[in-house]
């Protein structure tokens, strides 16, 4: 059983660093698991197969934690469970509104119930994420002394509570799998004997450390990648270092790891940028929202910013560039891409 880590800045090949190490070990007589978060599980199947090749083994898989969860439950014998739904929740959540909005004085205002029941369907979601019960509610109830504050919370837990009941015995709420994985997780042979990486979060909900703390205890070894510059936790830095987050994370990880005896291997540090092909996105990606940061001295070629007066000048500048590319400078269409943050506010 150990823990490493795996860090370095964004681009320093954490990813790959993870693939080329379940290749290397690909003969070995384990699993060699790759858990990664639901949106990258597919570049991360393509990269495995393109790498390993003809030698792609079924001891080498890519997983999420919603797929592991999946997995214990059919091996615990719950798999034919009803697994309710965001849509299904939402429903039963409107219903338990509709039947007590005369004792809910916030909730039960017929104008918002379409929109409290959105709100509470979330908060139910991240109290589970977040391990956060009905009796944890209830004690932080005698603290609060916002009255408006008070009465939201205590009808949230009547809410919740009815909910809870209404799906005892009758179905299992998605947001508690990881839960039930962790409680379950050692009672499967599914990890036994297996060497594990987990790379591109961010960060890890309540749920997910637990899932953590029971694979340290049952695994081979746990690789965790987390994009930082140092493993050093600074308080003193915390509103201005834009990587504390993640040192914080990995903090909780060693804490984790002590709790349970579990050995703390040497980290393995990336320093190689390898993502920007030019200095000006090298330094850019070390200066951006760095606290003292570095001015480049040098002419600036690879990047340009465009000051648009509204949103249509924007694209239209955007395809009069694209244009130029492809009929002037030799490009072609597929080497374009164009990256907002925002594609409802530009689609039409």
């Amino acid at each position: 059983m150990g823990l490493r880590v795996i860090y370095g800045r964004s681009g320093t090949g954490k990813t790959t660093l993870c693939l080329n190490e379940i290749k290397q070990n690909i003969e070995k007589e384990e699993k060699l698991l790759f858990i990664t978060p639901e949106q990258f599980s597919f570049n991360a199947e393509k990269s495995l197969v393109d790498l390993l090749g003809k030698n792609a083994s079924i001891n080498a898989e890519v997983l999420t934690f919603k797929r592991m969860a999946y997995r214990v439950l059919i091996e615990a014998g719950r798999g034919g469970d009803i697994t309710l739904t965001k849509s299904g929740k939402a429903m039963i959540i409107y219903n338990i509104l509709l039947k007590q909005k005369e004792n809910l004085k916030l909730l039960g205002k017929s104008s918002t119930i379409d929109g409290n029941a959105d709100i509470i369907t979330r908060s139910i979601t991240e109290f589970k994420r977040h391990n956060v019960c009905i009796d944890d509610l209830k004690n932080i109830l005698p603290n609060v002394e916002d009255v408006y504050l008070k009465t939201k919370i205590i009808e949230i837990i009547s809410v919740y509570e009815k909910f809870e009941q209404s799906i005892l015995n009758n179905y299992i709420d998605s947001d508690d799998n990881l839960t039930t994985l962790a409680n379950l997780i050692e009672q499967t042979t599914m990890f036994n004997n297996s060497t594990i990486w987990i790379d591109e979060f961010n960060g890890f909900t309540t749920q997910e450390y637990n899932v953590i703390a029971k694979l340290l205890k049952i695994c081979k070894n746990v690789n965790i990648s987390i994009c930082t510059d140092s493993m050093i936790l600074d308080e003193s830095r915390k509103g201005i270092d834009i990587f504390y987050t993640s040192k914080k994370t990995i903090n909780k990880l060693i804490n984790i790891a002590n709790e349970n005896n579990v050995a703390i291997n040497n980290p393995t540090y990336l320093d190689n940028g390898y993502r920007f092909k030019n200095k000006e996105l090298s330094h850019l990606e070390k200066n951006l929202f760095n606290i003292p940061y570095k001015v480049y001295e040098k002419d600036c070629n690879n990047i340009s910013i465009f000051l648009a007066q509204n949103p249509y000048t924007e694209i239209e500048n955007i395809a009069e560039n694209i244009v130029d590319l492809v009929k002037n400078k030799g490009y072609r269409y597929k080497d374009i891409s164009v990256i907002t943050k925002n594609a409802e506010g530009y689609s039409n």
